[in-house]
């Protein structure tokens, strides 16, 4: 039997952002103590500011913290520390994934006396803590709709945490919140969803009922990502793909990934390569072989994303996936970042610890050195 998981209360569309404080009073009466966690690239956003300013004005004490790049343990507990200290009743997250997994960590953890390290690879049960209401600016991550956060240690390992106490309570899906986002940005994030429904579609978790999101996602990617890369102020192309990324987080919050981000999280230990960007190259050098072995119903769905980018059948998808990407404008190789061939052995030997290893789970593969180097070997030869 499969179960797909409660959505959180979505509101979507234009302006939908204006309304979250009378939402937040509805879901919870008597709020009046707001930890706002927002991205500094969107800080200074009118509506933002706007929002922010409506909160205070009706009453609500509100606390903004700032967050840039990928969130640290670190980062979590200092945003504990900060809730506890003002009483915090409600956490609200405004920006990409970094800042919503970092809300989400402290709203949950800032109900124990543990630090954040307490609770990740699921070592421990997270607590039940604060609602979140999720805002997010980007289109990629999902995680306003996903049971999982991921935060870094202070050497760059990239630690996953989960529980369903993590999902936020309401989401806010305004596209006029995107505008602005350089190419490049819209574009990785993009495909981060792009692999997200891939994954999901047709790793060894995937059933019927949550392919259907997945596919959704993946249609709605093919169609709107080089509009908003090419028009970035069409509202209508960037609200598509509000909901793609929405789509695809729910697809993998039932369904998980595979080797695509076992082996992207393992790159970020080697390079500061966008998680994006690693995760579809992952994905594009990999996919041959997982064409090549998959079976029914997955090579079912790998035939449908094949007739959806215009290809005859799943042996020409991952070069129909390559055009795509390239595109977008967007580089398919991690060289760049200070990471080569020779670096096989460490990326390997990252992909099998225990923060990593869920990429060989979700792919069906065995999680033993000879597989993690052959991964290792396409993934850095690529492009």
């Amino acid at each position: 039997m499969h179960t797909l998981a409660a959505l959180p209360r979505i509101a979507v569309g234009t302006g939908a952002f204006r309304y979250a404080p009378a939402v937040m009073a509805e879901e919870v009466p008597g709020a009046r103590r707001i930890l706002a966690i927002c991205d500094s690239a969107v800080r200074e956003h009118e509506a933002v500011t706007a929002c922010l300013n409506q909160m205070v004005e009706g009453g609500a004490e509100v606390s903004v913290r700032m967050v840039s790049g990928e969130p640290v343990v670190g980062d979590v507990d200092a945003g504990v520390l900060a809730a506890q200290q003002m009483r915090a009743d409600v956490v609200l997250a405004i920006g990409g994934g970094s800042a919503i997994d970092l809300a989400k960590l402290v709203a949950s953890v800032g109900a124990r006396l543990e630090p954040a390290a307490h609770y990740a690879l699921a070592k421990n049960p997270m607590p039940s803590g604060l609602p979140v209401f999720a805002v997010p600016t980007t289109s990629g991550t999902g995680a306003e709709v996903t049971r999982t956060a991921v935060a870094a240690d202070t050497e760059g390992r990239k630690f996953w945490f989960y529980g369903d106490v993590l999902k936020p309570r309401c989401v806010f899906l305004d596209p006029a919140l995107t505008i602005g986002l350089p190419a490049s940005v819209t574009a990785i994030t993009g495909l981060d969803a792009l692999v997200h429904a891939v994954e999901a579609a047709t790793n060894v978790n995937a059933f019927a009922a949550n392919t259907f999101y997945a596919l959704k996602a993946a249609r709605l990617i093919k169609a709107h990502l080089p509009r908003v890369v090419a028009a970035p102020d069409d509202l209508a192309a960037r609200e598509a793909m509000q909901l793609a990324a929405c789509w695809a987080g729910v697809a993998i919050d039932n369904a998980g990934c595979a080797i695509a981000h076992g082996a992207g999280h393992a790159l970020a230990s080697l390079g500061k390569i966008p998680h994006g960007q690693a995760v579809t190259v992952a994905l594009l050098a990999t996919l041959p072989t997982t064409i090549q072995q998959c079976g029914d119903p997955a090579a079912e769905v790998f035939d449908e994303l094949a007739s959806m980018f215009g290809v005859a059948n799943r042996a020409a998808l991952p070069d129909a996936l390559d055009g795509f990407v390239r595109g977008l404008g967007v580089a398919l190789s991690v060289g760049g970042y200070g990471i080569g061939p020779g670096d096989a052995g460490s990326l390997a030997g990252e992909m099998l610890e225990p923060q990593n290893s869920f990429g060989f789970d979700g792919a069906g593969l065995s999680a033993d050195m000879a597989t993690a180097l052959s991964v290792a070997q396409r993934v850095l030869a690529y492009g």
